[in-house]
């Protein structure tokens, strides 16, 4: 499931296939191209892949603002706004530091992942992808987190999500697809446990195309 994500979000090449976000066939865009779409990607481990570890927490949460309109004065850098924006952004996410000029790479793995949530959250995505958004954080992190994707959800963003434990299907997911040897085996709404979707999961069981169809588009 990762190589799916990391197509989706632009990270790794595909040899064929679609990748349709409602009309538009996102499919070989580079990263920048699938965000101009509306995809945020929130991964596990961010101090390997997501977060620059010379640059400073600030320069981390806002490489986007950097070109945005809004964040220039007569065409000159609104320092002071950037600031204030990355201040903002560290007191609500909880990000354990001195200040957003500290190097991201002094940050905890829990502050870490909670800087990438912060970055990836706030563009106000169609789609965030977010593959094993808990591994590598303390309890305290986790609930955040899921409380933030809870949050992102009922504001209509859309977020496929891979989870770090299948029990967090229960609680933060509104249907589970279910991949199995390449293909769709299961798409259910309202998992309650493991036990609906051990069947899939092992291969023991697969909803035909007609029962996939009528649940997809009903």
């Amino acid at each position: 499931m990762k190589e799916v994500c990391e197509v989706i979000a632009g990270l790794v090449p595909a040899v064929a296939g679609q990748v349709l976000l409602y009309d538009d066939d996102i499919l070989g865009e580079s990263v920048r191209g699938v965000r101009d779409f509306g995809v945020s990607f929130l991964i596990s481990n961010p101090q390997r892949t997501g977060v620059a570890p010379s640059l400073s927490i600030q320069e981390n949460l806002l490489p986007y603002q950097y070109t945005n309109p809004q964040y220039r004065n007569h065409g000159f850098l609104d320092k002071e706004k950037l600031k204030e924006e990355a201040d903002r952004l560290i007191k609500e996410y909880d990000i354990r530091c001195i200040s957003g000029q500290e190097n991201a790479g002094t940050l905890s793995t829990s502050s870490a992942q909670k800087l990438l949530a912060a970055r990836e959250f706030s563009n106000e995505p169609v789609l965030l992808v977010a593959y094993q958004p808990t591994a590598y954080t303390g309890d305290s992190s986790a609930a955040f987190l899921k409380k933030k994707l809870i949050e992102l959800r009922d504001e209509g963003t859309a977020i496929l999500l891979v989870p770090t434990d299948w029990r967090e299907f229960s609680t933060l997911a509104d249907s589970v697809v279910v991949l199995h040897q390449g293909s769709v085996a299961a798409y259910i709404h309202g998992v309650q446990g493991n036990e609906d979707l051990n069947p899939y999961i092992n291969g023991q069981a697969r909803m035909s195309n007609e029962e996939l169809e009528a649940v997809c588009f009903e």
